[in-house]
């Protein structure tokens, strides 16, 4: 009888759990290194860098990387994206860097990160005006979301309260 080759398998070689291990380390790698950076960069009195020059390092940091990356994996480009669109997305996500390290001048780290964790608000709300219908579920988790570390994020010990610049009066600021 001739051999019967078995049948393929059904787990690409991204399903194995060494694969989302990988990931798992390096997105955690990535933001240590980007807050310990971030500190570097906007607590240093005697030479501060420049937001637009923080911005441009990991832009092109993020394109060498993206590159890479691609590149091991053999990933071929989506093309169904206009250029135009495409090139509008990179412009806002850019500026969000630039107002995102910016703002640490004016608050405190645990703030911005308070406020970040409440784009999906503004996101719903605009989506919502341009015809976009979300179910209530959805409402219900971001409210949750935000709440959550609202709640986090105004804890803490009663020695830190006393300092001041975050906190709940963060949180009542924002």
């Amino acid at each position: 009888s001739p051999h019967v080759p078995p049948p393929p398998s059904s787990k690409t070689p991204h399903s194995h759990p060494f694969h989302l291990l990988f990931c798992f380390l390096g997105i955690m790698t990535s933001f240590l290194i980007y807050g310990l950076l971030l500190e570097y960069a906007t607590s240093r009195s005697s030479t501060p860098l420049h937001e637009l020059s923080f911005l441009f390092v990991t832009s092109g940091l993020y394109t060498t990387c993206a590159w890479m990356c691609r590149s091991i994996m053999s990933e071929k480009p989506n093309t169904s994206i206009p250029p135009h669109e495409f090139a509008f997305l990179g412009l806002t996500s850019m500026g969000s860097t630039f107002c995102s390290v910016r703002s640490l001048r004016y608050v405190i780290y645990p703030i911005q990160i308070l406020a970040k964790s409440c784009k999906p608000v503004p996101v719903m709300v605009f989506g919502w005006g341009m015809g976009e219908r979300y179910p209530v579920r959805k409402f219900i988790n971001v409210g949750f979301i935000v709440g959550g570390v609202a709640l986090f994020m105004g804890g803490g010990s009663s020695a830190s309260k006393k300092g001041g610049g975050g906190g709940l009066g963060g949180v009542f600021l924002f």
